[in-house]
C-alpha cells in the first residue's frame, strides 16, 4: 500500500496518526517543511526506526549528501529518476 502526502506536514501527521511505513520518500526541496525538516522531525519522535528512509533532490550538492548521512537517510538520488533506480535503490 502506499500513501502520498501532498507536503512533508502533512507526512509528518500520517506518523503522527500511528501510520507505519517500510519507506518515507521525501523531496529535499518542498514548500513549508524541506524534507531535511521532515526527516530531522521524525528522527525527534524517538520512535523506532522502520522505515528505510530515501531523499530526491534536483542539484546535488556535497553538503546535502553529507546531511543526509548524519540524518540516518539511506538513499540520497537526484532528479530526474527512472524507475530502474528507484527500485535499485
Amino acid at each position: 500500500i502506499c500513501t502520498l502526502a501532498k507536503s512533508s506536514v502533512e507526512a509528518l501527521e500520517l506518523v503522527l496518526d500511528g501510520g507505519s511505513y517500510d519507506l518515507i520518500l521525501c523531496d529535499a526541496s518542498m514548500p513549508g517543511m524541506s524534507g531535511f525538516e521532515l526527516v530531522e522531525a521524525l528522527q525527534n519522535l524517538n520512535m523506532p526506526k522502520t522505515a528505510v528512509l530515501m531523499m530526491l533532490t534536483s542539484c546535488r550538492l556535497t553538503s546535502d549528501s553529507a546531511r543526509c548521512r548524519t540524518l540516518g537517510v539511506e538513499y540520497f538520488l537526484t532528479k530526474p529518476i527512472h524507475a530502474s533506480e528507484l527500485y535499485n535503490a
